[in-house]
């Protein structure tokens, strides 16, 4: 009976990866294969997406390739193969999971680099706005300065010192 719960558990690994995979395929037909094609995307973030889509679907095929070998698992105990065909088997599951996890880390270090690029570049758009605003205001001030302050001279910063 546990065979049969295996089997099932691999069937539901397999459809879930394979619903993964039509929602990347679709996510990537809709970024389209040579340039951006949604107004407003940057050819940097649209090939952050288009990378993030190859990853992704990757994972789930290696997902979907981990249902199979459970179900492969299964079936050599169904028919009492040789140990050493379970732990090829075993073994072929475990680098599986550790590419898949290595694909995972790899997402996870792009999209900290993206957003992190995105961050400075947002940054940098700011301290250019905020200068310009500074720009402005002190043009502003010096075209209307004969008519501001207290009527004194500037005399610049002075300090006190010790004699």
């Amino acid at each position: 009976m546990s065979v049969w719960i295996e089997i099932a558990f691999a069937a539901v690994i397999i459809v879930i990866a394979g619903a993964l995979l039509f929602s990347h395929w679709r996510e990537g037909t809709r970024l389209g294969s040579s340039e951006p094609t949604e107004p407003g995307t940057s050819q940097q973030d649209w090939c952050y997406r288009w990378a993030r889509v190859k990853r992704r679907k990757q994972s789930s095929f290696l997902i979907g390739l981990v249902g199979v070998v459970l179900i492969v698992d299964a079936f050599l105990q169904q028919i009492g193969a040789a140990a050493l065909w379970k732990i090829l088997v075993i073994i072929f599951a475990v680098v599986l999971t550790f590419w898949i996890a290595s694909l995972a880390f790899a997402d996870i270090l792009a999209t900290q680099r993206h957003f992190s690029q995105l961050r400075q570049q947002l940054l940098h758009e700011e301290a250019r706005f905020l200068a310009e605003l500074r720009h402005a205001k002190t043009k502003t001030r010096h075209q209307s300065g004969a008519n501001s302050g207290n009527g004194k001279a500037f005399r610049g910063n002075r300090t006190k010192t010790s004699s």
